[in-house]
C-alpha cells in the first residue's frame, strides 16, 4: 500500500478560487473600483494566458504585477482636451485610471511571466508551477 503525503493548505484551493470569483464580479458594484479593462483568461497544461483590451494605451503606461496566484493590471487612459469641446451628442469611452487583478485557479511561476502588447490587446502568459512544489522551511532545533 503506497501512502501519500496529505497537504491541508490544497484544501483551501477551491475557496480561494471561489473567493476571487466573488469579488472579480462583485467588486465593482460596490464602488471599489472604477473602469476595468475587459479580460479572457485561458489555460493550456504549461501556462495561464490573460488577454486585456486596453486601447489608447501605451504598453510604457501599464504596470503589471504578478503573485504565486494572481495578476493586477493598473494603468490610466487620458482623455484627450480637444474631444471635450461642444457638440458632444454620445460619449461612452472611459478615461481614467484603472486597476484589474484576476486571481488564478493555480499556482504560477512569477518571475517566468512575459507580456506583449499590439494594437490595444495585451497579452500575458504566466506559465504554471509545478505542483506539489514545497512551500516550506525546515528549522532546525537546538538542544538546550
Amino acid at each position: 500500500m503506497a501512502l501519500i503525503r496529505w497537504d491541508p493548505l490544497s484544501e483551501l484551493g477551491p475557496v480561494r478560487e471561489d473567493l476571487g470569483r466573488l469579488f472579480d464580479r462583485y467588486s465593482n458594484l460596490i464602488g471599489m473600483r472604477g473602469w476595468q479593462p475587459a479580460v479572457d483568461l485561458m489555460e493550456d497544461d504549461n501556462a495561464f494566458v490573460l488577454k486585456a483590451e486596453i486601447p489608447g494605451v501605451e504598453p510604457d503606461d501599464v504596470d503589471i504585477t504578478v503573485t504565486d496566484t494572481s495578476i493586477t493590471l493598473r494603468g490610466s487612459v487620458g482623455q484627450e482636451e480637444e474631444e471635450k469641446a461642444e457638440g458632444y451628442i454620445r460619449s461612452e469611452r472611459r478615461y481614467g485610471e484603472f486597476t484589474r487583478m484576476v486571481t488564478l485557479p493555480a499556482e504560477i511561476k512569477p518571475n517566468d511571466a512575459q507580456a506583449t502588447f499590439r494594437n490595444g490587446l495585451l497579452t500575458v502568459t504566466l506559465p504554471k508551477a509545478k505542483p506539489g512544489r514545497d512551500h516550506g522551511i525546515k528549522v532546525k532545533i537546538d538542544r538546550l
